[in-house]
């Protein structure tokens, strides 16, 4: 017999709403968790085992989560003292990590007798999330809906299942290879999620690594689809070949063209010597279906959220290709967007009859011009490796913007301009466009030079870079393509990157931005010290010294508040420094000059 056992889950193994029959969590939190603890099945099954229990199961908790917990409690315990039971979650739920740490929440959503989305860390928080959103909706952050639209836009539901499998397989091996007595079984959501998605061919040799001795309910009980598998997995193993393929292709868009005008057919198929009759309905055609319209209608949404848009003021839906024939997607066009779509154009010819329209607004002109925008934000890089956004995603093209920038050093005659595409604050963190050189710049102090820095994108998308400096007109350009070796994957990648880093990012920069001006704080000091540090007793300029050093110290350091107490007792020490400075300039201005004469001057004025 064990001496403990470890159970792993979602809210079905931590017990949501057993601990509220005996009593109320609000009045009585201790006595509710004692309540919860002894009378959800990891309670009942230690009092039977006569050993002890660890519940590390969490209420919306996802398979992300239980694979992430599981591994961490076991990596150092005796696999003779502990026996594992794992009740997997929906493939549904993921999580993702957000390094800060926020438990405002925590406690009072806890004596409600809940868990809540989140799961906190000293490290930060693991969120956990499912399809329709937040696992609970108690707590609601833009960043984490942002987050969370955008990875299920990216995420079907086949993708999920596959992931979940892999998941199972992870621990499986994990708990085999460590020599952990284990069972596992299902909770919800699996038996119909894997039904929908039976026809993908990612599952099949995920199911052979699959150990089923140790895995409750599968397939006899929750696959009620396995024999059908099977069967599928043969026909594969016994050589359908390509041609096979493509007639059955055929025959499943002829029965899915007939069915989009009428309620049923029947179909004849002939795989090599084998030929089979089919009869199919439009209601095992909507069913079968179903999950990729709601994937579409999904990204309709999506797109709704991103122009600020409610669906039902749009004033019309254009249906473009052949699959838009078929009345489930026009009706749940029709639900959403609250209006019959637009059906009158022939979805086949749509695009063909778009792309004419542009062609001619492009041309001749034309008030049906269709604006084009910008995917992703262009910019220039900075001191620092940072990167200042000039032309901000979405923004309509054709389209100019332009602006300035200087030097960063003394007597600086060029200048190298960097031109980046993408969402995040460090250079290294997007993708590269051009380089180019702008040289003739007049020696001046640094941050007396004027560069204007000048994004131009045309209607076809190709980005001109120019920078000039205006007080000679110097100048220097570039052109490129930002589309070029960029697909609409990478797009939504690079998309998704930046708001899940968007809290570091914005820390990162923050603190660059911070050692930056540092430097440029102690650039000036020091050479105001070379030049004229006569001007201070030996007293004073101890004091200078020695807070340049320890801003020194604190730029070598990652506290940016430190950087910024620095430079600010730097600049309380050489106020007096500065004023002798300007003393000394006037003094050296006026010499020579007759005062008197320069009164009259400017009474005469």
């Amino acid at each position: 017999m064990p001496k403990l056992i470890y159970c792993n889950g979602d809210s079905f193994t931590w017990g949501t709403g057993i601990g509220n029959l005996f009593y109320e969590p609000t009045k009585n939190f201790d006595l509710f968790e004692q309540a919860r603890e002894s009378s959800v099945w990891p309670g009942q099954l230690a009092e039977l085992l006569e050993c002890d229990c660890v519940n590390d199961a969490w209420a919306g908790g996802s398979n992300s989560r239980i694979v992430r917990k599981t591994k961490t409690y076991l990596q150092d315990k005796n696999p003779d003292d502990v026996s594992v039971f794992i009740g997997w979650s929906t493939a549904l739920r993921t999580e993702y990590f957000r390094p800060s740490v926020d438990t405002d929440w925590y406690e009072p959503y806890r004596k409600q007798g809940r868990t809540g989305p989140f799961d906190v860390t000293p490290k930060g928080t693991y969120v956990q999330m499912h399809t329709s959103g937040l696992t609970s909706p108690t707590y609601t952050s833009k960043y984490d809906q942002a987050y969370i639209k955008n990875f299920f836009t990216k995420h079907t539901d086949a993708d999920l299942l596959v992931t979940f499998m892999e998941q199972v397989i992870d621990i499986q091996n994990f708990l085999t290879e460590n020599k952990f007595q284990y069972l596992m079984f299902n909770t919800f959501g699996i038996k119909e999620l894997f039904k929908e998605n039976v026809q993908d061919r990612r599952l099949y040799p995920l199911i052979d690594k699959m150990d089923f001795d140790k895995y409750m309910g599968w397939p006899d009980e929750d696959f009620c689809v396995w024999s059908y598998m099977e069967l599928g997995d043969d026909q594969l193993k016994d050589g359908i070949n390509s041609t096979d393929v493509k007639t059955a292709l055929l025959v499943a868009k002829l029965a899915k063209e007939h069915l989009s005008i009428e309620d049923s057919g029947e179909w004849v198929l002939k795989l090599g010597d084998n030929e089979t009759s089919h009869k199919l309905d439009r209601a095992t055609l909507d069913n079968l279906i179903s999950s990729l319209v709601e994937r579409t209608i999904k990204i309709c949404k999506t797109v709704c959220d991103d122009a600020n848009l409610v669906p039902n003021v749009i004033n019309g839906v254009v249906l473009v290709g052949g699959s838009t024939r078929i009345p489930l997607v026009r009706c749940k066009v029709a639900e959403l967007f609250g209006s019959e779509p637009l059906s009158d154009i022939n979805p086949d010819e749509v695009v063909a009859i778009g792309a004419a329209l542009q062609a001619e607004a492009l041309t001749v002109g034309s008030e049906n011009l269709l604006l084009d925008v910008t995917p992703l934000s262009l910019g220039i890089e900075t001191m620092g490796g940072m990167v200042e956004k000039i032309i901000p995603r979405n923004t309509t093209i054709p389209v100019a913007k332009a602006q300035e920038f200087t030097t960063y050093v003394d007597g600086q005659t060029a200048m190298v301009v960097h031109a980046t595409q993408g969402e995040r604050e460090m250079v290294g963190d997007n993708r590269s466009l051009a380089r180019f050189e702008l040289h003739g710049i007049p020696p001046m102090a640094a941050g007396a030079a004027r560069i204007q820095v000048t994004f131009t994108v045309d209607a076809d998308g190709l980005l001109t870079v120019t920078a000039k400096e205006k007080s000679t007109g110097k100048e220097a350009k570039v052109a490129v393509k930002p589309s070029y070796g960029i697909d609409e994957a990478e797009m939504a990648d690079m998309l998704y990157e930046s708001m899940k880093h968007a809290k570091v990012d914005i820390e990162e920069r923050l603190l660059v931005e911070a050692r930056v001006e540092a430097g440029r704080n102690l650039k000036a000091v020091s050479a105001a010290l070379t030049k004229d540090k006569h001007l201070l007793s030996d007293v004073q300029i101890i004091e200078i010294e020695d807070r340049m050093h320890n801003l020194k110290d604190a730029v070598k350091g990652t506290n940016r508040n430190s950087i910024i107490l620095a430079s600010e007792q730097l600049e309380n020490a050489t106020k007096e420094f500065a004023e002798k400075r300007m003393d000394q300039g006037i003094r050296s201005a006026l010499k020579g000059v007759d005062v008197d004469a320069l009164d009259e001057q400017a009474t005469k004025g």
